[in-house]
């Protein structure tokens, strides 16, 4: 797991679009939960913002960056998007 001020690699870099300096925010998964509605039924939530990071240092492929913020523990495989980015 991984917090605030954490170093981390991120599997996106220059070919991918990714510039030192950018600041992407990081979304863990919708839970999965019971339909109010018809309770048989399972439901997954929206993803949610769960931190924040940016990006210091860029390879072709890859990227280092500092987490800025973190609401909770942060796990591999979260998703990253731009802040500016429409959802």
């Amino acid at each position: 797991m991984v917090g605030a001020l954490d170093i981390v690699i991120i599997d996106a870099g220059i070919k991918d679009g990714v510039e030192t300096g950018d600041v992407l925010n990081i979304y863990k998964q919708g839970a999965l939960v019971k339909d109010p509605i018809k309770p048989r039924k399972m439901v997954k939530l929206p993803n949610e913002i769960n931190g924040e990071l940016m990006v210091f240092r860029t390879f072709n492929r890859l990227s280092y960056a500092i987490v800025m913020k973190a609401h909770s523990d942060l796990r591999v495989g979260e998703e990253l998007k731009s802040p500016y980015a429409g959802n």
